[in-house]
């Protein structure tokens, strides 16, 4: 029993809508990755904030150290400088003209404070040219000059110079140490004199760098630096970046004036969280790195078993997805390339057979080949009819040539043997016979150019019989252009059209026919050296042809009509005239070969 492709199509297919309702039961999955993605999101951004918090926290807790260890310093230093015993000692080492000077009893009353803060290196007395000692020397003595120089400058205010390799020197030899400086001018407060002397304490740098270690060690692992007001590195610790300025990793003149903040940071393309505080005592600020690696690692180790779940939920979907793709999007997609091909091939159709047990595809693909079929059928009717159109309308131009070029043309050869000039009227007839031959051509629309200027030297001819006015036709044809096929019939209406308006009796007209090849096209044109006129007259043209008042002006237009359908529309003639100057016409046309051999 014959089984219809209908049937066929119901026996071997299934539903679409009850295939698409299986596939939407996955979507489910879709909200939950979102959650997923949102939970991961927000858990991330919470450990993060709590994590910068907490180091903002252990932060702050190192600037408060460090104040209250530098305030002990700036204590110390303050019942130095208004001791006066001690200052009545350091007056009277002023007046010695030495530049190193000392005295045993100023050695013993420093001591006496050096014993309660053992993390005091080193004191002195500095002058424009004097260096008073206390316990030690400097072996450099350049330094000298800076710290003197900046202290007096600023007047009273304590001065803070950060981390150095000191040497020193005394009796026993020398010996370098690890040290910061702070500084301040000495005044005389017994008689308010200003005594051009600033006093100056190295502490061992261990002192700072205890106090930050204890604290960042046993919580995060953070780095941490302590920098100017400019961002310059003073102090930091062994882990710390390479670098010499905060300015690196973040921009530290953004925050300056913030006493505590928390920001992201970047090095060498690593990024970090930075935590900084404010020490109170000084224009020094504390400042703590956290690799943000290490908040990543954390917050991916407590979402594993989420992203486990994650991973299995994509991969269903991935499988879900491929099972929608070869059961529907790929069908869909070759009926969608099918219907392409018609469109950019110019209706070349080829059945096309449903791979899919959908049964709403296979009707698709059915009801495409159906309705292809019949587009093939009607575009053929169609192009058949437009064809035959076509035909009908050039054939209908070439029969518009004006019957009087050949009944004037019989009566001239008449009256031409009649005044016994039969070997005239003989050469007229044989033009007349070949003008005749070409213009017919075997009812073929495309003649060789070569044919065509022989069409137009026949018509010449026997013009050159008819008329007496005195006129020459030179004919410029390359060689390249005369196996080239152009509608027939081309040359002679505007050649025509030049002997019988552009020359007036007596005058010694010149006609020229040129072809020539220019980029993709060919180019004729008939030029002359006529009368001329204006582009009015143009107009004038068309309204006699409408009237049928003359031959070249219907020629003229039958040239472009016969081109327009023949050639396409971007083919045709333009005509350019100026009275006095003569006429130039120019036809384009497309480049048509023919067999060689035909040639």
């Amino acid at each position: 029993m014959a089984v219809t492709e209908k049937e066929f199509v119901r026996e071997k297919t299934h539903k679409l809508t009850k295939i698409m309702l299986l596939y939407v039961a996955v979507f489910f999955c879709v909200p939950m990755i979102g959650f997923s993605y949102f939970s991961y999101a927000v858990f991330q951004k919470n450990i993060e904030t709590r994590v910068l918090d907490y180091s903002l926290l252990l932060t702050r807790q190192i600037g408060t150290n460090l104040d209250l260890k530098i305030g002990e310093y700036k204590d110390l230093l303050i019942q130095i400088i208004t001791n006066n015993e001690i200052i009545t000692e350091v007056k009277s080492l002023r007046k010695m003209d030495a530049e190193v000077a000392e005295n045993p009893h100023l050695s013993t009353q420093i001591v006496q404070y050096v014993s309660v803060a053992p993390e005091f290196k080193s004191m002195a007395f500095l002058s424009g040219n004097q260096y008073i000692k206390t316990i030690y020397v400097w072996n450099d003595m350049s330094f000298r000059k800076q710290v003197y120089g900046i202290t007096m400058k600023e007047k009273n205010q304590f001065q803070w110079f950060g981390k150095r390799i000191q040497t020193y020197r005394d009796s026993f030899g020398e010996h370098s140490e690890s040290v910061f400086s702070m500084s301040k001018e000495v005044l005389d407060f017994t008689n308010g004199e200003n005594m051009d002397t600033v006093l100056v304490i190295d502490i061992q740098c261990s002192s700072l760098e205890d106090i930050c270690n204890k604290i960042v060690a046993k919580d995060l692992p953070l780095s941490w630096c302590i920098v100017d007001g400019q961002g310059k590195l003073q102090f930091s610790s062994e882990n710390f970046l390479e670098i010499s300025n905060i300015n690196e990793v973040l921009d530290y003149n953004a925050y300056r004036e913030k006493e505590n903040y928390y920001a992201d940071g970047s090095f060498n393309g690593c990024d970090y969280l930075v935590s900084s505080s404010k020490l109170e005592v000084n224009n020094w600020r504390i400042v703590t790195l956290l690799d943000a690696k290490y908040v990543r690692e954390n917050v991916m180790e407590s979402l594993r078993p989420l992203l486990g779940t994650w991973m299995i939920i994509i991969m269903a979907m991935a499988a879900g997805i491929c099972i929608m793709i070869k059961s529907v999007v790929s069908p869909i997609n070759r009926l969608a390339g099918a219907m392409k091909v018609p469109v950019e091939e110019h209706l070349i159709y080829n059945p096309q057979e449903a791979k899919s047990g959908i049964e709403e595809i296979a009707i698709l693909y059915s009801s495409y080949n159906t309705m292809m079929q019949e587009i093939e059928r009607l575009v053929s009717e169609v192009y058949e009819k437009g064809e035959q159109k076509r035909i009908v309308q050039i054939k209908a131009l070439e029969s518009q040539i004006n019957p009087h070029f050949l009944y004037n043309t019989l009566d001239t050869i008449k009256w031409t043997a009649l005044v016994n000039k039969g070997e005239y009227a003989a050469e007229m007839v044989s033009m007349l016979s070949k003008l005749l031959h070409i213009s017919l051509s075997g009812g073929s629309e495309m003649i060789p150019l070569k044919n065509e200027v022989e069409h137009v030297r026949a018509y010449v001819g026997i013009q050159q019989y008819r008329m007496d006015i005195e006129f020459h036709v030179v004919y410029m044809i390359e060689k390249e252009t005369e196996c080239l096929l152009v509608p027939k019939i081309l040359f002679q209406p505007f050649v025509e059209n030049s002997m019988i308006h552009g020359f007036t009796k007596g005058m010694k007209g010149m006609v020229e026919v040129l072809s020539f090849l220019s980029e993709d096209s060919l180019i004729l044109q008939v030029n002359d050296n006529g009368l001329g006129f204006e582009e009015g007259e143009i107009i004038q043209f068309r309204k006699e042809r409408e009237k049928g008042k003359r031959f070249s002006s219907i020629g003229i237009h039958n040239v472009r009509e016969r081109i327009h359908l023949i050639c396409g529309p971007e083919y045709g003639v333009k005509i350019r005239s100026k009275v006095g100057y003569g006429t130039n016409v120019e036809i384009r046309l497309p480049v048509l070969k023919q067999e060689e051999e035909e040639c």
